[in-house]
């Protein structure tokens, strides 16, 4: 009577296994593109653009601005301040407003903080004052937004999902610094920053 209580239970635990990989699989064929704009989103957002830039950049700036090089990687503190003060209210913004409208609005404010950076900076303060504003305009950028996304349209299939987008960072990474030097030592920092 066990032998035959177990082998029910495995038969159940099998059909359930692949119901759901059956569901997930229909969930990424309706909602793959959630996954890509997610990992575009998290390739071009303040979760991987100040990572990947500012080592390629730093030498370049330090040159150009007569800075430290610490003084210049301080920057990136400033970030991720501005990141830390804002992120408690990002939830409340994506709960009320949706993830598309707020990630669009928040990206084009970090697109012109980073523009600003670069064509403003003149003194450090100047630079962290940018720094900390483009973080505190720019949270939806981070991965809090896009997994949001995810989180909001897979069920089944969320952790594949969320897998998927992980794996953009391993391979935005290395791409996204090559070009960096190329534009930071042939144009100059400021060129670099601004996208001149």
């Amino acid at each position: 009577m066990a032998e035959q209580s177990e082998s029910t239970t495995a038969a159940a635990s099998d059909a359930d296994g692949a119901r759901e990989r059956a569901g997930a699989l229909a969930e990424f064929r309706v909602g793959w593109p959630i996954v890509l704009v997610a990992a575009i989103g998290l390739a071009c957002g303040l979760g991987a653009l100040p990572i990947y830039s500012l080592g390629a950049l730093t030498k370049p700036m330090a040159d150009d601005l007569g800075w430290s090089r610490a003084e210049v990687q301080a920057i990136f503190t400033w970030l991720t301040i501005g990141n830390l003060v804002a992120a408690p209210a990002l939830g409340w913004w994506l709960d009320r407003h949706g993830v598309r409208g707020v990630t669009l609005w928040s990206t084009l404010a970090m697109a012109a903080g980073f523009a600003l950076i670069g064509l403003l900076t003149r003194s450090p303060a100047t630079a962290y004052v940018l720094a900390f504003a483009t973080a505190m305009l720019g949270v939806a950028t981070t991965p809090i937004a896009w997994t949001r996304a995810i989180v909001g349209w897979f069920d089944v299939g969320r952790g594949q999902a969320l897998g998927r987008v992980g794996l953009e960072q391993v391979v935005e990474g290395p791409q996204l610094e090559g070009p960096q030097r190329v534009i930071a030592v042939g144009r100059g920092e400021h060129a670099a920053a601004a996208g001149r």
